[in-house]
């Protein structure tokens, strides 16, 4: 048991039912680091984050969060241990406003975020707190996910290609409060992004999955990222 990792994962193999996705993953998150996780689509990045989430099935292996043991936790004790889950399908509650889309998921602690804190980091949920969920465009339903998240005061943040689909303003806005979350002091974020070029300037730590498998590994950061190799490995745009 190491507290000094947000995350550690060693021989970890998931997947949906009897099906097997993910097969014999490595992966150690020091607190406070980000790690980005790349590949083409469905070599299994999303069922890594649903299986760390408690969503997926774990069908062998470690997987510990802050040095405790999360197998066989349900979802929301997982959330209540610190991890907050941005899936990719973002999943907002469509029947409930923004104010209540945030204030559900609210795990108040000293120092956290705080309701006006992701109003402030998302202003344009600011102005609209009592649009339904279903009443939001594409983008604000990526903010609101993220803010969701976020006002559980998570310790582990994992991002499920929180870019995909959006329009560059969209993205930029959202590289920006990326750029912020990388900077609080505390937390660790797992990160899965198509864009190597985004990919590579928020983390020198940077694993390539292929066919539910790690491809590469750059040792924990300890050697800088060959993007070429990465590229070819991940078949993703390098442009982003």
């Amino acid at each position: 048991m190491d507290e000094g990792l947000a995350l550690r994962c060693e021989g970890l193999c998931a997947g949906w039912g009897e099906t097997q996705v993910v097969s014999g993953v490595d992966l150690r998150l020091p607190a406070g680091e980000v790690l980005v996780v790349l590949g083409r689509n469905g070599v299994g990045k999303s069922t890594l984050l649903s299986c760390i989430m408690g969503r997926a099935a774990r069908h062998a292996g470690t997987l510990e969060v802050a040095g405790r043991s999360v197998v066989g936790l349900a979802p929301f004790a997982r959330a209540r241990l610190g991890v907050g889950y941005v899936p990719q399908e973002r999943e907002i509650f469509p029947s409930l406003s923004v104010r209540e889309n945030l204030l559900v998921a609210a795990r108040p602690q000293p120092g956290g975020w705080t309701l006006e804190q992701v109003l402030e980091l998302f202003p344009r949920l600011g102005e609209r707190l009592r649009n339904g969920g279903n009443q939001l465009s594409g983008g604000e339903q990526q903010m609101l996910a993220m803010g969701r998240a976020l006002m559980g005061n998570p310790r582990l943040l994992l991002l499920d290609e929180p870019m995909e689909g959006l329009a560059p303003v969209i993205v930029e806005m959202l590289v920006g409060v990326l750029r912020r979350l990388r900077a609080q002091a505390g937390l660790s974020i797992l990160l899965v992004e198509q864009h190597i070029g985004l990919a590579l300037e928020f983390s020198d730590r940077v694993v390539v999955l292929d066919r539910g498998q790690v491809a590469y590994d750059n040792q924990d950061g300890l050697v800088p990222p060959d993007r070429a190799r990465i590229e070819a490995l991940a078949g993703v745009s390098g442009e982003g």
